[in-house]
């Protein structure tokens, strides 16, 4: 609906950069994700896989500038359902769990209440229910990271579990203000129930998005470094990376035994011509 051409409004003014013409530009693609997002979620245990090709897809038009996004979009959902199918189970088994246990806890404490005699059972009960709601919360934290995880990282199953906790707990400041973004927009379907239609699912992933993209970007190029250090390593080359890459007596060293070497060819090559004639 926006194309990314310039339209003749005078010399030197390009219309695409307008700030009112890029807010607008956004507001439709985050429309349009959020319908993709909505439909391929239909599927329940496909949740995960659509919110992450929705994060994926906003990534792509945020740092790559991509205009064919509903494309781009089921590439992404093509590329990550496979690798995130089973995480929509898990989580689907530990809601249920969760919901479950709740419910249990809340009426056995509602009939202990209108009991007597039962403080001791009343006080374990609701202990129970405390801990219900508080390991809810603690996998909300990590849920919230998915996402970002599958996005910058290719780790297994289990891994990409542990990851997420890892990264809520090591920057549990930017994950509570995400916790908040997602109570926030659960209360504006309260509010507005046609705001699911809008942009429900992908403006909150937006907003992480920028929340936690520098955090990530970080993260997941020490991890790359690493990996090349690990590498150099199981090579068996003990001294640090950039001594094999930036050292430049070593290079002068090469280049004198090429030049020696070449110099014996070039002498070789004289010798045979001689004995030729």
């Amino acid at each position: 609906m926006f194309s990314k051409k310039k339209i003749d409004e005078g010399p030197g003014k390009d219309i695409t950069q307008n700030k009112f013409y890029i807010l607008m530009d956004w507001v439709w693609k985050l429309f349009v994700i959020n319908t993709l997002t909505l439909v391929t979620s239909f599927g329940i245990i496909t949740f995960i896989p659509a919110i992450v090709s929705g994060y994926r897809t906003i990534k792509d038009c945020y740092e790559e500038d991509e205009t064919h996004y509903i494309r781009r979009y089921y590439k992404n959902f093509a590329f990550c359902f496979k690798d995130t199918i089973w995480l929509g189970i898990v989580l689907i088994a530990l809601f249920g769990m969760f919901f479950y246990a709740y419910i249990f806890y809340s009426q056995l404490i509602d009939a202990l209440n209108s009991a007597e005699n039962h403080s001791g059972l009343l006080i374990l009960y609701s202990l129970l229910l405390s801990f219900t709601i508080f390991f809810f919360l603690i996998v909300i934290f990590g849920i919230i990271q998915i996402p970002m995880v599958v996005t910058y990282f290719h780790f297994r199953f289990f891994d990409k579990i542990k990851f997420c906790f890892y990264m809520a707990f090591k920057y549990v400041g930017i994950a509570m203000l995400e916790v908040v973004i997602i109570i926030a927009d659960i209360l504006l379907i309260a509010i507005a129930p046609i705001y699911i239609m809008v942009c429900f699912f992908s403006l909150p992933t937006f907003l992480i998005y920028l929340l936690s993209r520098r955090v990530y970007w970080s993260v997941s190029n020490s991890r790359v470094y690493e990996d090349e250090e690990d590498e150099y390593d199981i090579q068996g080359k003990t001294r640090p990376r950039e001594t094999y890459e930036d050292n430049d007596e070593e290079i002068k060293i090469k280049e004198k035994e090429l030049e020696e070497l070449n110099s014996q060819i070039m002498e070789d090559d004289k010798d045979d011509k001689t004995r030729n004639r």
